[in-house]
């Protein structure tokens, strides 16, 4: 994308290593998060057609293996940071919201997947590729670009607020796009509560057809 024209290298702001490590660990747990409900079904197949228990156990299950892999990169994230003499401000105490905020969207995009993804092999494999493409179009290891169609693009983006205001909170920035952070936030949250009513009404249905 760089030598097309489409996205060019513009200054991070911050040492480039920490942008892309921070870029790279906050978009592993996104990914995570996205593929977690998928993953979870798949693997619980033959148990969800022989044993009567709440479906939702699969899902929270997928959860904590989330959270657990996402404390392991904060752990080794947070030092690094210091080793490129950065020092946070009291913003830092936030960024383990921003984390959660990653895992959030994450979780719910793939949730609204699940049902489909769950009868459907091939949806499963999509979701990884499409990741990847739009880990290009996020400020992961790019910087956004000042102009041009890179720049709509990055800013159209909803990972971008996302991964901006994460890294603003661990690197005491300015909080640019906290405002667009907090709404991306809140359609996620009212996402989720739609995506698991659906889930709950679709599992006996999914259930069956894996069964049959």
């Amino acid at each position: 994308l760089q030598f097309s024209g489409v996205i060019k290298l513009a200054d991070t702001g911050i040492p480039y290593p920490i942008y892309v490590f921070s870029g790279t660990l906050l978009w592993q747990i996104f990914t995570e998060a996205l593929s977690s409900p998928i993953q979870q079904i798949n693997a619980s197949k033959g148990v969800l057609s022989k044993l009567n228990f709440p479906r939702e156990a699969i899902l929270l299950s997928g959860i904590y293996k989330v959270l657990f892999n996402a404390l392991i990169k904060v752990i080794i994230l947070i030092p690094i940071v210091f080793l490129f003499d950065i020092i946070p401000d009291w913003k830092i105490i936030l960024f383990p919201l921003a984390v959660l905020s990653m895992i959030l969207v994450g979780f719910t995009i793939g949730l609204m997947l699940a049902p489909i993804g769950s009868l459907y092999t091939d949806i499963g494999r999509l979701i990884p590729m499409g990741a990847q493409f739009l880990m290009y179009l996020s400020p992961v290891v790019y910087a956004i670009p000042k102009a041009g169609i890179g720049a709509t693009l990055f800013k159209w983006n909803f990972t971008t607020p996302l991964l901006m205001t994460a890294r603003d909170f661990l690197t005491a920035g300015n909080l640019e796009w906290i405002n667009y952070f907090l709404i991306v936030n809140g359609i996620a949250l009212v996402v989720l509560l739609f995506a698991w009513f659906v889930f709950k009404i679709t599992m006996p249905v999914i259930i069956e057809r894996m069964s049959a």
